[in-house]
Order: C-alpha cells, then sequence, then structure tokens
C-alpha cells in the first residue's frame, strides 16, 4: 500500500489500485466528481465521512497527480472545483 497524504492511499488489492480515502474503498475522483456534479461540501463530508480537511485534500492531490499524468480521464477542471 501506497500513502499519497494522510489520509489517501493506493493499495493494488482496493478499487483497483486507485486513489482511495484511508479506511474506506471510497475513490477521491468519486468525491470530486460529486462536488463537480452539484454538492455542497457539507453534503459530501456527510455522504462519504470525510472532513473538509480531507475534501481538500484531495483535490490538491488529484490535481498535483493529473499535472504528472497518473491521472488521465477526467472531465473535471480546476475552475470548476475553485470554492474548495
Amino acid at each position: 500500500m501506497e500513502k499519497l497524504a494522510d489520509r489517501i492511499v493506493i493499495d493494488p488489492k482496493v478499487r483497483h489500485g486507485k486513489p482511495i480515502m484511508m479506511g474506506t474503498r471510497i475513490p477521491g475522483e468519486i468525491v470530486l466528481g460529486s462536488l463537480a456534479g452539484g454538492m455542497k461540501i457539507g453534503e459530501i463530508c456527510k455522504e462519504y465521512g470525510i472532513k473538509r480537511e480531507d475534501l481538500v485534500m484531495i483535490k490538491q492531490k488529484y490535481f498535483t497527480e493529473r499535472v504528472r499524468g497518473i491521472v488521465k480521464d477526467s472531465k473535471l477542471s480546476e475552475w470548476e472545483l475553485d470554492g474548495v
């Protein structure tokens, strides 16, 4: 298991090695997709049992990895996530 951040990990045995919230099977891209789809930050935190800080961390890690070319196939743009 590779730890990307305090609460974001990659485990090849879980969700095909996609970054997930530690201790869950929730992929970061699902959380970000919910945000891009119009869910409020409070709703996302309640729905997925995460803290606001976790959401900010997911956003930062997602864009860092996207710039590196690891995350390639998303419809999200940085502008859609500015309010986080």
